[in-house]
């Protein structure tokens, strides 16, 4: 038909010239065009008038127009546009039309590609019953058929992919077969068709496991390519699936050639698709779950980098309503979460439980998907457990495991890995509530994830490694050598399956190490096993140092363990470097405090195996600087930074100290405004202080590389920071280890240690639970709590200070407890003589510090006025009991001050306080209750209006200028219990902020007896010009031995005249009936209270 006979040939002809600049060049403006000559066609006077045939070539080639632009751009209103016009023409044929096939196969096409965007369950269905109606009204010789079957097999193995039923599978695949044996094989759709049929095979072998389907896909996509011209639009998703299929080849036998290959086609399918195409997402998440595996077995931290960055740049290119986002954020949070597991970052592992949640959150419930996102979720509570030990998350975990497994096909290659996973969280559960039917369940897991796992898979490691733990574990508990045995020859198969070059060998030699460590101790004449295990413990260190920081710093101490077990005090001296300086590294990455006291859990214990360990090698100053290393470490980091001499920083790099100046109050600012976000403003602000905390760590580095400035803001651990605290108070560390205790005594360079031969861990645990048990039941047997406090009281002085007082120069010293010992009232301690009870306090005067850096820091705030008081006096309202005594206690202590500030009750907001705090204030008192937080002590805090709490996180963002703190308050100097070596409670975090020292009680006080205490400790303060912890100590052994009448004397005193009668008159009574009672004798009343600081 010329164009005489058809005036529209023209448009026609332009349409289709656009069109093909697109097809062969991939200028998407063509098809801008061409829609617009498509449009004018339909719109021309002349189209009614055109043939049946060419009206439906038009309607169809708009439709395939549209859908081209679709596929291009991406809006999804074009492929409404295409769908509409295909829906509207297959209504418009009759049954029998010749053209109805090809018809109602473009429809199929273009519900597909919805379906694959938005993921209409509807569309698939919808498209899968167009094609088969389709191929229904197909003749044998239509020369579509073979697209028709190969579109066919398209949505069948999609709805596979969404319901998990193997039959659309495997029709899906019988449709690609067909689709190939009607196609020629010089046809240019051959390609595609074999590109299909490999994505079907491997498809089966994902889900049955058969490696001849895995081979055979290779095998198809590598055909496919063979067929494809090198310039084909088509080419990238060829190299795409195979990428897949090498890499999978690659996970089942473990051959590194097939990764490499598989990384190198994906690669090539970026290198040919167009940056703003819509498949470009899918390939660079495939690329990033690539080179993620390659990190896995080679560790080469730039991999893992870079696949990150792969699966956040398709992330980007991802319609945020495409199905296609699940597997990025599944990848995404993999990737993370691997980086979190090398370099500790924690929140890396926030990161990667998000996008798992968030992967969670988009599955239908009925996809095969849901499985997988589920199982990665319960990797990363898990992690997040292990590191802040919250049960929450373990029981999350072990729940998403199960949840997992049960959403898995029994004939599925993946459940292998599943079991293998809820194996450890349950092994993970047993290690922390002891219960046995959860260690049982976890080797019957394990075992029967063996079963599942093909004896050439490289999974298969990792599998025996974990039942060789489960069994050890058993054993522990048991004590059945035979599961030794069995842990050992498993540990043993699992390195022997692991390549040379994977990042997991190292944990495998250090579980075998533990192993060996193990029936070393229980046969205790093998040397064999004594050298193969140290061989072991230091093959997986040497590993690590190219790997995971956290693995280092776990298996360097489990072999300094081994040595201090087997008293090996020099194999301690070499490890205990590397222990240090990895455990300094993950602290550093961390931002928030509870992230970085998290990273302090594997190195408790050790500063004090190596103060035995260097005392026994003759080495003193070594011991205490092991002990100065370890105690408070937190504490130190920020006083260095807070507290540095940059003097000579200023002298000499002026700009350099300009910047770092700046750059520090940045940080101070930027976690101000985090501590103090609201929900909407959280990320933005913690994302904001970790760039400035990144900026502030850039600076450090640039001054440290300059000349005498290396060691800028590094913790001053060394013992001439010791002597110095020393220098005119003698310091006494104390500490405990399961071969004995000892207490170095230092004063002026003098160095002493004491042998405590009774204070063991052992010895100290069986008083440990006596007095805790006793301090919980305190509420219903008071008797029982104060005969507690009496018991061990005697014990510590039998154990610790006996030994220590014959060799104290002076009777003013400063005590150092190291780890649970500071929750000990060492200070009464007592003995009998003569039938009279002696309490330590009766001759010595005491004051306590975390460590000596504190103390010498603490000296800044010592010579502070102490002129100006803010007075906190009972909070109201509060879920506790009234303090009735508090009026009393803040009408006297008042009277000591000319200038003072007071909030009581309604007024004692958290709010309200924290602004004064800031108004430098230099005595703070606090007569309210306090209330601690064993697991998580910077919860710990006091009790303010409004039923708020003023914690110990608030106090460490505080800035104070304070000589005294007295937290007249229940049990306020307490440290949580989880890190006790960081000593973290309110006295610590008072000492932060800037105060000099702090008054505070080790157990719930009496309202009465606390008001009278703090009242005579004023007294001799102010007016006595008393040094606080002299102060303190005269006020309790006045409290300790005032009778009634003494202490009715003692409240007529001209300083106490503003009381009015009617509180002495509270005392009057007993001093007519009882005058000489000592209400307060028992150390219960008197004790509580110890000073920390100077």
């Amino acid at each position: 038909m010329n164009e005489e006979q058809n005036p529209l040939m023209s448009l026609l002809e332009q349409a289709e010239s656009a069109e093909q600049r697109y097809l062969q060049h991939n200028d998407v403006s063509g098809l801008d065009e061409a829609i617009h000559y498509w449009q004018q066609i339909l719109q021309s006077p002349n189209f009614p008038a055109q043939d049946e045939y060419f009206q439906l070539s038009i309607l169809n080639n708009i439709a395939v127009t549209y859908w081209y632009r679709y596929k291009a751009r991406g809006v999804i209103q074009d492929s409404d546009t295409a769908l509409q016009a295909w829906q509207a023409l297959v209504k418009k044929l009759p049954d029998d039309s010749p053209y109805l096939p090809s018809i109602l196969n473009n429809l199929d096409t273009g519900l597909r590609d919805r379906h694959s965007r938005l993921g209409n369950l509807g569309d698939l269905q919808a498209g899968i019953s167009a094609f088969q109606q389709a191929i229904d009204h197909s003749p044998p010789d239509f020369p579509d058929l073979a697209t028709m079957f190969n579109n066919l097999g398209n949505r069948l193995t999609n709805r596979y992919s969404r319901s998990g039923d193997l039959d659309d599978l495997q029709a899906g695949i019988s449709a690609y077969e067909k689709a190939i044996a009607h196609t020629p094989p010089d046809s240019p759709d051959l390609a595609s068709l074999l590109n299909n049929l490999g994505r079907g095979l491997r498809h089966r072998y994902l889900r049955l496991g058969g490696l001849d389907d895995l081979q055979a896909g290779i095998s198809a996509f590598q055909q496919a390519i063979a067929h494809i011209p090198p310039d084909s639009t088509g080419l990238a998703k060829c190299l795409n699936n195979l990428g897949l299929g090498l890499t999978d080849r690659y996970l089942r036998l473990g051959n590194l050639g097939d990764l490499q290959a598989g990384i190198a086609a994906h690669e090539k399918a970026i290198a040919h698709t167009p940056p703003d195409s819509p498949e470009s997402a899918t390939i660079l998440n495939n690329l990033g779950g690539g080179l993620r595996h390659r990190y896995l077995r080679l560790g080469d931290l730039d991999d893992l980098q870079a696949g990150i960055a792969a699966h956040e740049k398709a992330i980007a290119h991802t319609p945020p309503d495409s199905p296609e986002l699940v597997k990025c954020l599944n990848n995404l949070g993999l990737g993370v979460t691997d980086r979190y597991l090398r370099l500790g970052d924690l929140g890396d592992l926030q990161a990667g439980i998000s996008a798992f949640q968030q992967a969670i959150d988009r599955t239908p419930p009925d996809s095969p998907e849901l499985a997988k996102c589920l199982n990665n979720l319960g990797l990363g509570v898990t992690n997040r457990y292990l590191r802040l030990g919250d049960l929450g998350d373990l029981q999350a975990g072990i729940s998403a495991f199960q949840q997992a497994i049960d959403h898995t096909p029994p004939d599925s290659p993946e459940l292998a890995g599943r079991l293998n996973n809820l194996g450890s969280g349950l092994t993970d559960r047993y290690l922390r509530l002891g219960g046995l039917g959860d260690l049982q369940a976890a080797i019957a897991a394990y075992e029967k994830a063996i079963t599942y796992t093909p004896p050439d898979s490289p999974d298969l490691a990792t599998i025996l490694n974990n039942l060789g733990t489960g069994l050890r574990g058993r054993y522990l508990r048991l004590g059945d050598l035979g599961d030794l045995q069995a842990a050992i020859a498993a540990y043993e198969k699992a390195i022997a399956h692991t390549p040379p070059d994977s990042p997991d060998l190292a944990g495998w030699f250090n579980n075998l190490g533990n192993g060996l460590s193990d029936r070393y101790s229980r046969l205790g004449d093998d040397l064999g096993d004594l050298q193969a295990g140290i061989k072991a413990y230091q093959r997986a260190i040497e590993l690590d140092k190219k790997g995971s920081l956290e693995n280092l710093l776990n298996h360097s101490v489990n072999l300094l363990n081994w040595a201090f077990e087997r008293s090996n005090w020099q194999e301690m001296e070499e490890v205990y470097p590397q222990i240090q300086a990895t455990s300094e590294q993950l602290v550093e990455k961390q931002l928030q405090r509870e992230h970085q006291e998290a990273f302090l859990t594997e190195t408790q214990g050790i500063s004090a195996a190596m103060a035995y360990a260097r005392i026994q090698l003759h080495n003193p100053a070594g011991a205490v600087e092991a002990l100065e290393q370890g105690a408070a470490r937190l504490l130190s980091t920020a006083l260095a930074r807070d507290n540095a001499d940059i003097s000579q920083l200023q002298q000499d790099y002026p700009d350099l100290y300009a910047r770092y100046e700046q750059q520090r109050k940045a940080v101070k600012n930027a976690q101000r405004f985090y501590q103090n976000a609201n929900e909407e403003q959280h990320k933005a602000a913690f994302e904001q202080w970790q760039q400035q905390e990144a900026h502030f760590q850039s600076v450090l580095s640039e001054i440290r590389q300059q000349p005498d400035q290396e060691n800028f803001l590094n913790i001053a651990t060394d013992i001439n920071r010791v002597y110095q605290a020393a220098d005119t108070r003698p310091l006494v560390y104390v500490f405990y280890t399961d071969k004995g205790g000892y207490a170095l005594r230092i004063f002026k360079k003098e160095i002493q240690a004491i042998v405590l031969p009774d204070l063991t861990t052992e010895k100290w645990q069986e008083r440990f639970d006596k007095y805790f048990n006793a301090y919980d039941n305190a509420h219903n047997n008071q008797k029982e709590w104060q005969q507690a406090i009496d018991d061990l009281t005697a014990w510590l002085y039998t154990a610790i200070m006996q030994p220590i007082v014959s060799h104290l120069p002076s009777t003013e010293f400063t005590l150092i407890p190291i780890g649970y010992l500071n929750l000990f009232p060492l200070h009464l301690a007592w003995t009998k003589e003569n039938g009279t009870r002696h309490y330590m306090v009766d001759k010595f005067t005491i004051n306590y510090a975390p460590n000596a850096l504190a103390l010498v820091n603490a000296q800044k705030s010592a010579i502070l006025p102490s002129d100006n008081l803010l007075l906190i006096n009972e909070p109201k309202p509060v879920e506790a009991s009234e303090l009735p005594s508090s009026i009393m206690e803040s009408i006297a202590i008042k009277q000591h001050f000319k200038q003072h500030t007071e909030f009581a009750h309604e007024q004692a907001t958290v709010s309200a306080v924290k602004e004064a705090l800031n108004n430098s204030p230099n005595v703070l008192h606090f007569a309210c209750h306090g209330e601690v937080d064993f697991e998580n002590p910077l919860k710990t805090g006091l009790l303010m209006a409004n039923y708020k709490m003023l914690t110990v996180a608030d106090f460490f963002q505080a800035q104070l200028q304070a000589r005294l703190v007295s937290l007249s308050a229940c049990q306020t100097g307490i440290i949580g219990t989880k890190k006790v070596e960081e000593v973290v409670g309110l006295p610590t975090s008072l000492l932060h902020a800037g105060a000099a020292g702090i008054l505070a009680s080790l157990w719930p006080v009496k309202d009465v007896s606390t008001a009278l205490l703090m009242m005579h400790f004023y007294h001799n303060f102010m007016q006595k010009k008393q040094a606080p912890q002299a102060a303190l100590r005269e006020a309790q052994l006045w409290l300790r031995e005032a009778n009634n009448q003494e202490i009715y004397d003692w409240l007529k005193k001209p300083v106490l005249s503003q009381l009015g009668s009617s509180y002495r008159l509270r005392f009057h009574q007993n001093a007519n009936n009882k005058p000489l009672e000592k209400p307060y004798q028992s150390a219960y009343y008197w004790g509580a209270f110890y000073y920390t600081g100077i």
